[in-house]
């Protein structure tokens, strides 16, 4: 068995990932600087997991609103330079090592802001 963890700027107004294709560039930009999850705890995360027979965990580095939860030298739209101030990936996949579980990652490929992106929604 195993669980995914998907969250990000998005995740602020608590409307669903859905509706966050609709927002405009500004507004996901601004969610971006509330986005700071203050009861993250990847160590209790992975424990609670583990307990519950996880043997793995896929974790959502970057949708495709283009927001990363890692560093990254190819954008500062990441959560290390943004409210959260914190490298999600980094620290999640350091509790799964210490801890046994496997980690798995995703990573959107599209991205709303992407001028290659925008040039081929309608394909």
């Amino acid at each position: 068995m195993g669980c995914s963890s998907i969250g990000g700027s998005y995740s602020v107004p608590a409307d669903g990932e859905g509706t966050n294709r609709l927002r405009s560039r500004a507004v996901r930009v601004r969610l971006a600087t509330q986005f700071k999850p203050e009861r993250f705890d990847p160590n209790e995360w992975v424990a609670l997991a583990k307990r519950a027979g996880t043997r793995y965990i896929t974790f959502v580095t970057k949708h495709a609103d283009g927001y990363c939860m890692f560093n990254s030298k190819r954008t500062d739209f990441v959560s290390v330079n943004q409210a959260a101030h914190s490298d999600f990936a980094a620290e999640l996949i350091k509790a799964a090592h210490d801890q046994g579980v496997k980690i798995a990652l995703y990573y959107n490929m599209e991205d709303y802001y992407n001028p290659d992106y925008q040039n081929n929604l309608s394909h």
